[in-house]
């Protein structure tokens, strides 16, 4: 295979100097079918298209991936991919130009008023003023001022602009997803991801692309970025198997076949949507548009010179086909939901179109309608008004001035003094009477609002800039101001997110420090590494500092380094941490405590995860936020299964039936002790402010049945949860300590001090 793909240093079809290219092999399926299949909605459809694949083992096949190992790590082979199915990219809206910002700006109400004072001033100054050398200077120091607020303004924009971008493409990067390469378990960026890759997915995933479920563990995805249900989905590898990206993982884990990227994806289609919509605009632009199609109308409808009749122009047949290639884009994209009704236009596509039309019908609507819809700041709006209002007293004022001169000098010349209208001084002298009007006008409008309130905002957006707060919008700095309360996170944020055991209750004894392993009967012992070690994500793991070029393998030290620059002390110097000898805590941190205990324990849990791959659990009940607990269902050498359940204390001490006590004895569990338990132990490590969870087990019988009825083969129900999780054996309870951050006290402090 590697001696077909000489080529893959450069983009597909790229010239290597002259070299011969030898062309790329196909796979068994196109990128088109993958999206075809990806469009399926119903059940039955789903299934008739995978059994023409053969299922997704025959899928696998057609796109030469092998479910265990993955893709093979060959650059090559993934240049091959990139070239059949495309990147996991998608096109990005180009940034606006700088004379665009501009132009965006001076959509300003009052800079247009501005504007059309100075221009006025200007001709009056030069045309019927005396001293017309330094008529225009009132002018131009009004035009001024205008183009220094535009320019600040587009400025502040266009800096905003590239620095959101460049952290838009520092998340991207920093963004992670597992895949299997080679055998390994990797980490890659969401671009690096291709069609045929067997991505590993968990809890609190958002899928990058779309794929098939392969292998799945309770999995449930909140659709509701494409659909808009808030119900979650159930997925499993026949009924439901579609995962399509933008949508979460909010329950499980599994493992996808990458079936479409970028473009190709759901969300890649919906962006491509939504960039047809056009951005909003102002009222100038609108009127430029409006102005430009009556000026083209008549080159869109011209008249045959023979019939007289009218026929499409040059631009009116190419709106014909922008609007017939629209229709036939939007019919594509409706015949991609067939489990809609007839005339039904559901789902976030028929969202799209309908707020396409909805949007055509805002425009044609009066100017008022869109002010609603404004991103100032309430100083700004006041501002506004209130240069609105002294425009409006400004241009009464300039009226009655008019008007009072005007009637004074028509007393005064044709009353008093009784002589007719002279043309040629008259006009000059009521023509000098509107020009005073015009002056007081002028005056009365406040240029100076817009540039005073533009340059302070865009000093406050710099002085946040150095501590590292991005503002986008600047009316953000004064909402900031008028701040009153911080509604914060605790874990991570609050805290140091280092998770440690400092407190335990086993066989009936509550231990204030860590336990040694010959304190513990050798029954509660081997049930406690097997509940922490196997029933818990893999992923969460302790990694030994200081041994990077000894026992660490590429995968771990790519995933260190990531660690260390997430880490909320990094600031301090991530080598203090190393200093200390403290292990770095990667992936759950609250399991990360557990494993950590049972190091203390001297309790080898990598030994143990590996005599206990997650390909041979029966059932993993993953944890949410209803269940507050995990429960994995593993097979025993001897037959029979163990269920290992960890969770919140007063969850899981509900579902004991008993407990193991003093010797390792299991003592029955009754209502009165549960409550004792939770009343002494839970209780007081809860107002230490520890977070308690409470470990169990259960063993179940490899052939179950009812009394009098033959022995049956068949495994336990293990979807049934109710029936499965109940009936445990609690074998201890331990509380977890999160530090506070050191950094947090100051930051109270400083908070208190500014009220």
């Amino acid at each position: 295979m590697a001696g077909s793909k000489k080529t893959a240093a450069g983009a597909p079809g790229s010239s290597g100097g002259g070299a011969t290219v030898e062309p790329l092999r196909k796979f068994g399926v196109t990128s088109e079918q993958l999206v075809e299949l990806m469009s399926l909605r119903t059940k039955e459809e789903r299934s008739q298209a995978l059994a023409e694949y053969e299922g997704v083992e025959g899928l696998m096949g057609h796109l030469e991936v092998n479910r265990k190992t993955g893709l093979p790590a060959d650059s090559h082979e993934l240049v091959r991919r990139r070239a059949a199915f495309g990147t996991n990219v998608i096109p990005s809206t180009p940034p606006k130009a700088f004379i665009a910002l501009c132009i965006d700006a001076i959509q300003d109400k009052t800079l247009i008023i501005l504007m059309c004072a100075a221009v006025l001033s200007i001709i009056l100054g030069v045309t019927v003023e005396d001293n017309k050398s330094i008529a225009w200077i009132d002018g131009a120091a009004i035009l001024s001022a205008v183009v220094i607020v535009v320019l600040v303004t587009a400025a502040n924009d266009w800096t905003k602009e590239r620095q959101f971008r460049g952290l838009q493409r520092k998340l991207e990067s920093d963004s992670k997803f597992s895949v299997v390469r080679g055998g390994d378990t990797i980490e890659v960026t969401h671009a690096d991801l291709v069609v045929g890759d067997i991505a590993e997915f968990k809890y609190g995933n958002t899928f990058p692309v779309d794929g098939i479920l392969v292998q799945g563990n309770d999995v449930k995805v909140s659709e509701a970025a494409l659909t808009g249900e808030a119900e979650l989905v159930r997925k499993n590898e026949t009924s439901s198997p579609m995962l399509f990206s933008g949508t979460q993982v909010m329950e499980g884990r599994g493992t996808m076949l990458v079936t479409a990227v970028g473009p190709n994806s759901q969300q890649g289609r919906i962006f491509a949507l939504m960039r047809g919509i056009e951005e909003e605009s102002g009222f100038i632009t609108e009127a430029l548009k409006k102005l430009r199609g009556k000026m083209s109308k008549s080159a869109e409808e011209p008249t045959d010179p023979e019939t007289g009749a009218g026929r499409p122009g040059v631009e009116g047949q190419v709106k014909a086909d922008e609007a017939e290639e629209e229709a036939a884009v939007q019919a594509e994209v409706f015949e991609y939901q067939p489990s809609d009704p007839p005339g039904k236009e559901t789902g976030i596509i028929g969202r799209v179109k309908q707020y396409r039309e909805k949007r055509r019908q805002q425009k044609e609507e009066a100017e008022e309608d869109k002010e609603g819809v404004s991103s100032e700041s309430v100083l700004q709006k006041k501002l506004n008004k209130l240069a609105v209002q002294i425009g409006y007293g400004g241009t009464v004022a300039a009226i009655v001035c008019i008007l009072v001169l005007t009637v004074r000098f028509s007393i005064e010349e044709y009353g008093v003094n009784g002589r007719g209208w002279n043309s040629s001084t008259d006009f000059s002298q009521i023509l000098h009477f509107v020009i005073i009007g015009i002056t007081v006008l002028v005056v009365a409008i406040p240029e100076g609002l817009p540039l005073a309130v533009t340059i302070a905002l865009a000093f406050s957006v710099k002085k946040m800039l150095k501590d590292n707060n991005l503002v986008r919008h600047l009316h953000a700095c004064e909402t900031m101001g008028n701040a009153t309360s911080i509604c914060s996170d605790k874990t991570g944020t609050l805290t140091t997110n280092r998770m440690t055991v400092v407190e335990s209750y086993f066989a009936g004894i509550h231990y204030d420090v860590t336990p040694k392993a010959e304190d513990l009967p050798g029954n509660l012992l081997e049930m406690l590494k097997d509940c922490i070690a196997i029933n818990s994500n893999y992923t969460s793991l302790l990694l030994e500092p200081g041994k990077e070029s000894s026992g660490a393998t590429e995968t771990d030290l790519s995933l260190k380094e990531r660690v260390l620059r997430l880490l909320p002390w990094r600031k301090a110097g991530s080598n203090q941490l190393l200093g200390q000898g403290l292990k770095l805590q990667v992936g759950n941190v609250t399991e990360c405590a557990l494993l950590g205990l049972l190091e203390e324990l001297n309790v080898d849990y990598a030994s143990i995860r590996e005599a206990h791959p997650t390909g041979s659990f029966s059932k993993v009940f993953t944890f949410n936020s209803a269940r507050k607990s995990m429960s994995t269902i593993i097979p025993l050498p001897s037959g029979g299964y163990l269920l290992l359940c960890k969770g919140a204390s007063e969850i899981v001490l509900g579902k004991c039936s008993s407990v193991v006590g003093e010797n390792g004895r299991i003592l029955p569990l009754n209502a009165g002790e549960r409550k004792n338990i939770i009343n002494t132990v839970v209780q007081p490590m809860a107002n230490n402010a520890l977070r308690t969870l409470c470990m169990a087990y259960k063993e179940i019988p490899a052939q179950s049945a009812e009394e009098g009825a033959e022995i049956s083969s068949q495994s336990p129900d293990f979807d049934n949860e109710g029936v499965m999780v109940c009936g445990l054996t609690c074998i201890g309870i331990v509380g977890i300590q999160d530090p506070s951050d050191l950094r947090f006290h100051a930051a109270s402090s400083s908070v208190k001090r500014l009220g």
